[in-house]
C-alpha cells in the first residue's frame, strides 16, 4: 500500500514538472515573439480561371511562383486565400458569393474578413458567348451580340460590387480590366473567323483594333461603375499594360498570352502581379523595399530550381539583384529564361 502512495505521489510531481516546464517553454516562446508585430493582412482573390491561375502557369507545380495571387501573397508576407473559379461569369461570381458558408472554402467569411480584394471577372461573359461569330459580326457593324451581353454583365457586375460593399465596407478592393488576347495567330479566334475579316478587308492591325473596342464596351462596366461610386475599388489595369507592352515589343506582347490565346502566360502572370503590387504600395498596404526583395529571391530560387545549367548563371542572377523594381526583376527573370525549357522535377 505504501510503495503504490510512493509511486503516485512520485507520478504526480513528475506531472507537475512536465505541466510546468511546458508553461516555461511557452512563456519563453511568447516572450521572444514581438507582441507589437501588427497580424499579416488577409488577401482574397475572386473571379475566373485567369485568377485562379489554374491555366497558364506552367509547369503547373509552379503555380504558387508563377501565379500572380501567389506572388502578390508572398512578396508581402499575406495570408492569402484563392476562392476563384474557372469559367465564372459574372452571373456565376453573383451566385457564389451571395451563398453562405457550406464548406471548408468558408466563401462568406474570407468576403467578409478579407482586409483586400482582388476581382477577375467579365472576360468570359463574352468568351462563352460565341464570341467568334459575336466578333465577325461587330466587325460588319453588327453589335446586337455584344450589347445583350454587355447589359447583362453590367447589371451582376453592379450587384457583385455592391453586395461586397455591404458585408465588407472597409475591404481595399481591386479590379483587373481585360487584356486584348487578338491579333493574327491568337488562338483565341479560329481560322475561319479570320478569314472572314480578311474578306472585309481588314488586316493585322485591324483585327487587333477590332478587340480593343469591343474591350472599349467591356472595361467600360468597371469604369462606368467607379465614375458612380467613387473610391469603391482600384483598377488593375491590365489592358493597359499589356497593350503598352504589346505596342512597344510585339513579340514580347504575344508572349504575355498562354498557347490558348485566352489566359496570362508565367510573363503575364507576372505584369498583372506588378501592377497589383504598385497599386498596394500606393495605398499604404505594401512595403515597396520587403516585397522587391521577396520577389528576387522568389526568381532566383526558380533560376535554380528550374534552369540548373541553362538560364541559371552568375550574370542572370546579378541582373535580378540588382534590379531596382519588381517590374525590373520580371523582366530580367522572363528574357534570362527565353528560350530554355524547364526542368520538370518530381
Amino acid at each position: 500500500m505504501r510503495f503504490r502512495k510512493a509511486v503516485a505521489a512520485l507520478l504526480t510531481i513528475a506531472f507537475v514538472a512536465v505541466i510546468a516546464t511546458a508553461v516555461v517553454t511557452e512563456f519563453v516562446k511568447n516572450e521572444d515573439k514581438d507582441v507589437n508585430a501588427p497580424e499579416p493582412l488577409l488577401i482574397t482573390f475572386w473571379g475566373d480561371s485567369i485568377a485562379e491561375g489554374v491555366l497558364g502557369p506552367s509547369p503547373l507545380k509552379e503555380r504558387d511562383s508563377y501565379a500572380y495571387f501567389a506572388i502578390v501573397g508572398r512578396d508581402n508576407g499575406y495570408i492569402y486565400k484563392n476562392r476563384s473559379v474557372s469559367g465564372h461569369q459574372t452571373s456565376n461570381m453573383l451566385e457564389y458569393i451571395l451563398r453562405p458558408d457550406e464548406n471548408a472554402y468558408l466563401t462568406d467569411t474570407l468576403m467578409r474578413t478579407s482586409d483586400i480584394i482582388h476581382i477577375s471577372i467579365l472576360g468570359n461573359d463574352l468568351l462563352q458567348n460565341s464570341l467568334g461569330a459575336m466578333v465577325v459580326n461587330y466587325a460588319k457593324g453588327d453589335s446586337s451580340s455584344l450589347d445583350a451581353n454587355i447589359a447583362k454583365a453590367r447589371s451582376n457586375f453592379a450587384e457583385i460590387m455592391d453586395h461586397i460593399a455591404s458585408v465588407n465596407p472597409d475591404a481595399f478592393v481591386m479590379i483587373n480590366t481585360v487584356y486584348n488576347p487578338m491579333f493574327e495567330g491568337s488562338a483565341i479566334l479560329p481560322q475561319s473567323c479570320i478569314d472572314e475579316m480578311h474578306a472585309l478587308g481588314m488586316d493585322s492591325a485591324d483585327i487587333r483594333a477590332t478587340g480593343s473596342a469591343m474591350l472599349a464596351e467591356l472595361n467600360g462596366i468597371i469604369f462606368d461603375y467607379l465614375a458612380e461610386h467613387e473610391g469603391a475599388y482600384v483598377v488593375i489595369d491590365a489592358e493597359a499594360e499589356f497593350d503598352r507592352i504589346f505596342s512597344e515589343d510585339e513579340e514580347r506582347g504575344k508572349g504575355l498570352l498562354y498557347k490558348d490565346g485566352v489566359h496570362p502566360s508565367n510573363e503575364g502572370h507576372a505584369v498583372i502581379a506588378d501592377l497589383i503590387q504598385r497599386a498596394l504600395e500606393k495605398e499604404g498596404l505594401a512595403n515597396e523595399a520587403t516585397a522587391l526583395a521577396n520577389y528576387k529571391q522568389l526568381r532566383t530560387e526558380q533560376l535554380a530550381r528550374l534552369y540548373a545549367g541553362t538560364a541559371d548563371t552568375s550574370e542572370n542572377r546579378a541582373r535580378i539583384a540588382g534590379a531596382a523594381s519588381v517590374e525590373e526583376v520580371t523582366y530580367a527573370y522572363f528574357r534570362a529564361i527565353d528560350g530554355y525549357s524547364p526542368v520538370y522535377y518530381d
